[in-house]
């Protein structure tokens, strides 16, 4: 009886601790689980923070470009805005010329009424 007592007793450890084995072995696939949904979730937001990074690269690219031709517009204008006041130095160069030789003509006009 006392050896019956004592494999009874062996045997509800041996189940206390296999039950105890499973209990650990939930355990960690519980926390397997959790952590491979960490892990996606890290994923996740690493891909989306690379795409992030992807589209300020774009972004500064194409306001590098922006910029240039910005710069090269403004250089156009500086050059047509120097062109515009020669073309104006030239018109009243020849409105001046222009007044010039009237007034020569008038001159002439009355030399000869006068002869």
């Amino acid at each position: 009886a006392v050896e019956e007592d004592a494999n009874s007793i062996h045997f509800k450890m041996l189940e206390l601790k296999l039950t105890k084995a499973e209990a650990e072995g939930v355990r960690v696939r519980k926390l397997r689980e959790r952590e491979k949904r960490r892990v996606e979730k890290l994923k996740w937001f690493l891909q989306n923070a690379q795409d992030e990074l992807a589209k300020a690269g774009r972004m500064a690219t194409e306001l590098k470009d922006a910029d240039g031709q910005r710069r090269r517009l403004e250089s156009q204008k500086q050059e047509l805005m120097r062109r515009l006041r020669e073309s104006e130095e030239v018109r009243v160069d020849l409105a001046e010329g222009e007044l010039a030789v009237r007034r020569e003509l008038d001159e002439l006009r009355v030399r000869l009424e006068e002869s």
